[in-house]
Protein backbone atom coordinates (compact mmCIF):
# COMPACT_ATOMS: atom_id res chain seq x y z
CA UNK A 1 0.00 0.00 0.00
CA UNK A 2 2.88 2.51 1.07
CA UNK A 3 4.70 1.43 -2.65
CA UNK A 4 1.94 2.28 -4.45
CA UNK A 5 0.59 5.33 -2.91
CA UNK A 6 4.44 6.85 -3.39
CA UNK A 7 4.86 6.18 -6.92
CA UNK A 8 1.41 7.77 -7.47
CA UNK A 9 2.40 10.76 -6.19
CA UNK A 10 6.00 10.38 -8.02
CA UNK A 11 3.95 10.50 -10.84
CA UNK A 12 1.58 13.33 -10.57
CA UNK A 13 4.74 15.71 -9.15
CA UNK A 14 6.60 14.61 -12.45
CA UNK A 15 4.04 15.41 -14.56
CA UNK A 16 2.92 18.65 -12.70
CA UNK A 17 6.66 20.16 -13.03
CA UNK A 18 6.65 19.14 -17.29
CA UNK A 19 3.72 20.79 -17.50
CA UNK A 20 4.98 23.93 -15.68
CA UNK A 21 7.89 23.80 -17.71
CA UNK A 22 6.12 23.59 -20.83
CA UNK A 23 3.92 26.38 -19.77
CA UNK A 24 7.57 28.69 -19.04
CA UNK A 25 8.93 27.75 -22.59
CA UNK A 26 5.90 29.06 -24.07
CA UNK A 27 5.61 32.11 -21.87
CA UNK A 28 9.22 32.67 -22.73
CA UNK A 29 8.71 32.21 -26.53
CA UNK A 30 5.73 34.43 -26.46
CA UNK A 31 7.54 36.88 -24.95
CA UNK A 32 10.88 36.63 -26.96
CA UNK A 33 8.47 37.24 -29.85
CA UNK A 34 6.36 40.38 -28.92
CA UNK A 35 9.23 42.21 -26.65
CA UNK A 36 12.89 44.01 -27.26
CA UNK A 37 15.59 43.91 -25.54
CA UNK A 38 17.83 46.70 -24.99
CA UNK A 39 21.52 46.01 -25.91
CA UNK A 40 24.66 48.37 -24.43
CA UNK A 41 27.69 47.76 -26.55
CA UNK A 42 30.90 49.50 -25.77
CA UNK A 43 33.23 50.70 -28.16
CA UNK A 44 35.87 53.10 -29.21
CA UNK A 45 35.10 56.25 -30.87
CA UNK A 46 36.17 59.63 -32.22
CA UNK A 47 33.68 62.59 -32.18
CA UNK A 48 34.59 65.09 -35.13
CA UNK A 49 32.02 67.91 -35.97
CA UNK A 50 30.23 68.22 -39.21
CA UNK A 51 32.00 71.46 -40.40
CA UNK A 52 34.65 69.43 -40.92
CA UNK A 53 32.86 66.71 -42.96
CA UNK A 54 33.54 67.34 -46.72
CA UNK A 55 31.79 65.37 -49.35
CA UNK A 56 33.25 64.54 -52.56
CA UNK A 57 31.07 64.14 -55.54
CA UNK A 58 32.03 64.33 -59.59
CA UNK A 59 30.45 66.84 -61.26
CA UNK A 60 28.66 65.02 -63.92
CA UNK A 61 29.63 60.95 -62.42
CA UNK A 62 31.78 58.65 -63.75
CA UNK A 63 33.38 55.20 -63.11
CA UNK A 64 36.40 55.16 -60.93
CA UNK A 65 39.11 53.78 -61.94
CA UNK A 66 41.34 54.32 -58.80
CA UNK A 67 41.31 55.89 -55.53
CA UNK A 68 44.69 57.41 -54.73
CA UNK A 69 43.94 58.20 -50.59
CA UNK A 70 42.95 55.93 -47.73
CA UNK A 71 40.49 56.80 -45.38
CA UNK A 72 41.45 59.08 -42.62
CA UNK A 73 44.59 59.79 -44.29
CA UNK A 74 45.74 63.72 -44.53
CA UNK A 75 45.43 65.25 -47.84
CA UNK A 76 46.93 68.60 -49.17
CA UNK A 77 44.79 71.02 -51.16
CA UNK A 78 44.45 70.63 -54.95
CA UNK A 79 45.48 67.05 -54.49
CA UNK A 80 44.27 63.96 -56.55
CA UNK A 81 41.87 61.76 -54.43
CA UNK A 82 40.40 59.62 -56.86
CA UNK A 83 40.57 58.84 -60.99
CA UNK A 84 37.81 58.43 -63.20
CA UNK A 85 37.30 56.56 -66.53
CA UNK A 86 38.39 58.81 -69.33
CA UNK A 87 36.43 56.73 -71.75
CA UNK A 88 32.82 58.79 -71.88
CA UNK A 89 34.03 62.13 -70.02
CA UNK A 90 36.67 62.00 -72.85
CA UNK A 91 33.84 61.21 -75.18
CA UNK A 92 31.55 63.98 -74.28
CA UNK A 93 34.53 66.35 -74.11
CA UNK A 94 35.32 65.07 -77.98
CA UNK A 95 31.44 65.47 -78.59
CA UNK A 96 31.33 69.36 -77.13
CA UNK A 97 34.28 70.23 -79.16
CA UNK A 98 32.83 69.15 -82.58
CA UNK A 99 30.04 70.94 -82.03
CA UNK A 100 31.76 74.25 -81.44
CA UNK A 101 33.88 73.70 -84.21
CA UNK A 102 30.82 73.32 -85.93
CA UNK A 103 29.26 76.35 -85.03
CA UNK A 104 32.65 78.89 -85.68
CA UNK A 105 32.06 77.02 -89.01
CA UNK A 106 28.55 78.51 -89.50
CA UNK A 107 29.27 81.57 -87.57
CA UNK A 108 32.42 82.17 -90.65
CA UNK A 109 29.62 81.15 -93.18
CA UNK A 110 27.08 83.69 -92.14
CA UNK A 111 29.86 86.91 -92.18
CA UNK A 112 31.71 85.62 -95.85
CA UNK A 113 27.41 85.67 -96.90
CA UNK A 114 26.67 89.03 -95.19
CA UNK A 115 29.68 90.57 -96.67
CA UNK A 116 29.29 89.30 -100.33
CA UNK A 117 32.60 87.04 -100.02
CA UNK A 118 33.07 84.51 -102.30
CA UNK A 119 34.62 82.05 -99.73
CA UNK A 120 34.66 82.21 -95.65
CA UNK A 121 37.28 82.51 -93.78
CA UNK A 122 38.59 80.28 -90.97
CA UNK A 123 40.86 80.45 -88.27
CA UNK A 124 44.02 78.61 -88.58
CA UNK A 125 43.89 76.52 -85.07
CA UNK A 126 40.35 74.74 -86.91
CA UNK A 127 41.76 74.28 -90.36
CA UNK A 128 44.55 72.14 -88.61
CA UNK A 129 42.44 70.13 -85.91
CA UNK A 130 39.28 69.93 -88.23
CA UNK A 131 39.76 70.21 -92.02
CA UNK A 132 37.20 67.82 -92.84
CA UNK A 133 34.71 69.71 -91.05
CA UNK A 134 36.52 73.06 -92.70
CA UNK A 135 36.15 71.25 -96.07
CA UNK A 136 32.08 70.62 -95.58
CA UNK A 137 31.53 73.99 -94.44
CA UNK A 138 33.09 75.24 -97.55
CA UNK A 139 31.12 73.09 -99.27
CA UNK A 140 28.23 74.05 -97.50
CA UNK A 141 29.00 77.92 -98.75
CA UNK A 142 29.22 76.98 -102.11
CA UNK A 143 25.75 75.66 -101.80
CA UNK A 144 24.07 78.32 -100.04
CA UNK A 145 25.69 80.88 -102.07
CA UNK A 146 24.46 78.76 -105.56
CA UNK A 147 20.87 78.92 -103.52
CA UNK A 148 21.03 82.28 -103.60
CA UNK A 149 22.18 82.58 -106.66
CA UNK A 150 18.98 80.74 -108.05
CA UNK A 151 16.79 82.72 -105.95
CA UNK A 152 18.13 85.54 -107.19
CA UNK A 153 17.97 84.85 -110.65
CA UNK A 154 14.22 83.43 -110.08
CA UNK A 155 13.36 87.02 -108.58
CA UNK A 156 15.45 88.77 -111.53
CA UNK A 157 13.06 86.79 -114.66
CA UNK A 158 10.03 87.56 -112.28
CA UNK A 159 10.56 91.27 -112.57
CA UNK A 160 10.80 90.79 -115.58
CA UNK A 161 8.03 89.49 -116.74
CA UNK A 162 6.06 92.20 -114.76
CA UNK A 163 7.58 94.75 -116.88
CA UNK A 164 6.79 92.95 -119.87
CA UNK A 165 3.76 93.39 -118.48
CA UNK A 166 3.41 96.45 -117.37
CA UNK A 167 4.83 97.48 -121.03
CA UNK A 168 1.95 95.53 -122.69
CA UNK A 169 -0.30 97.44 -120.13
CA UNK A 170 1.25 100.70 -121.21
CA UNK A 171 0.35 99.36 -125.22
CA UNK A 172 -3.04 98.65 -124.46
CA UNK A 173 -3.90 101.96 -122.79
CA UNK A 174 -2.25 104.03 -125.44
CA UNK A 175 -4.06 101.69 -127.94
CA UNK A 176 -7.25 102.71 -126.74
CA UNK A 177 -6.85 106.12 -125.77
CA UNK A 178 -6.19 106.24 -129.90
CA UNK A 179 -9.59 104.28 -129.96
CA UNK A 180 -11.11 106.74 -127.84
CA UNK A 181 -9.83 109.70 -130.10
CA UNK A 182 -11.09 108.04 -133.40
CA UNK A 183 -14.37 107.62 -131.49
CA UNK A 184 -14.33 110.98 -130.14
CA UNK A 185 -14.34 112.19 -133.61
CA UNK A 186 -16.44 109.70 -135.50
CA UNK A 187 -19.42 111.56 -132.22
CA UNK A 188 -18.37 114.56 -133.04
CA UNK A 189 -18.72 114.36 -136.94
CA UNK A 190 -21.99 111.97 -136.55
CA UNK A 191 -22.88 115.42 -134.43
CA UNK A 192 -22.24 117.94 -136.80
CA UNK A 193 -24.16 115.54 -139.81
CA UNK A 194 -27.28 115.30 -137.39
CA UNK A 195 -26.98 119.35 -137.25
CA UNK A 196 -27.08 119.82 -140.48
CA UNK A 197 -29.89 117.58 -141.34
CA UNK A 198 -32.00 119.01 -138.64
CA UNK A 199 -30.81 122.39 -140.03
CA UNK A 200 -31.85 121.55 -143.54
CA UNK A 201 -35.30 119.58 -142.93
CA UNK A 202 -36.29 122.55 -140.42
CA UNK A 203 -35.74 125.25 -143.20
CA UNK A 204 -37.97 122.82 -145.70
Amino acid sequence: MNTSHTSRGVSKSTHATFWISALAVVAFAIWASFSTLDIVANTAGEVIPSSQIKTVQHLEGGIVREIKVEEGQKVDADQPLVILEPTVSGADVGELRVRLTALETDIAQLEALAAGNDAPTFPEDLLSRYPDLAAEANDRFKTRCQKHLDTVTRQEQTIEQRRQQIAEIDNRIKGNEESLKLVDEQIGMSKELLEKILSTASST
